[in-house]
């Protein structure tokens, strides 16, 4: 992963922006190793896939211009595993599947190294109640509504506020992560965290 930009880095979570305000991502496409390091303290833990829904296969955003592949990735010693390149979202296998109660957690990348604006590039632009459709390998497709688009500062993180945002919840969601705000070369990271948190739309 070393031609890779720093993507979700350390996900440290500290004053929440007001409902609505996004952060415009800026074009930042120097080489950095990416480390994903933010843990998901709150997910669940993977059942027998047996017994559960078909993972996420493909992601559409139309406000967005995203419509994408989306490959299983771990969490490996807490830290999400960066998705493999700049036009692939990643799904995380102990997180929830489209279908089921609960958040579904995914990742993209901003911008990428020797690409310059990748999938999620736009994530920033969506506003409360456009839609994402999230279709699983069933062939199955999930409408979800945005509730809220966030920008997080790589600060102060305390486990209740990671819980909130990538924990499990109550009803069925999905919640996309991908960076945002100046990029520090000297941290070689992004500032702030963009998180859009959808809920899912009953048809």
């Amino acid at each position: 992963m070393g031609v890779e930009l720093t993507f979700l880095a350390r996900l440290v979570l500290a004053s929440t922006m007001l409902l609505g305000v996004v952060t415009m991502l800026p074009r930042e496409a120097t080489a950095h190793r990416e480390r994903a390091s933010y843990q998901l303290s709150g997910a669940d833990s993977a059942d027998d896939a047996s017994h559960r829904a078909s993972p996420p296969v493909t992601i559409q955003i139309d406000a967005a211009g995203v419509n994408a592949p989306v490959e299983t990735r771990e969490i490996i010693d807490g830290e999400l595993d960066a998705p493999s390149g700049p036009w692939v979202v990643a799904w995380y296998r102990q997180s929830a599947r489209p279908g089921e109660s609960g958040n579904v957690v995914m990742g993209g990348h901003v911008d990428y190294w020797n690409v310059g604006p990748a999938v999620f590039f736009n994530l920033g632009t969506l506003k409360e109640g456009e839609e994402i459709e999230v279709t699983d390998g069933a062939g199955n497709a999930y409408a979800y509504a945005v509730e809220w688009v966030r920008a997080y500062p790589v600060s102060d993180i305390t486990p209740g506020q990671l819980r909130e945002i990538v924990g499990p919840t109550e009803d069925p969601s999905l919640t996309l992560i991908t960076c945002g705000g100046e990029f520090d070369r000297g941290r070689g990271e992004y500032l702030l965290r963009l998180i859009v948190r959808a809920a899912r739309v009953e048809g």
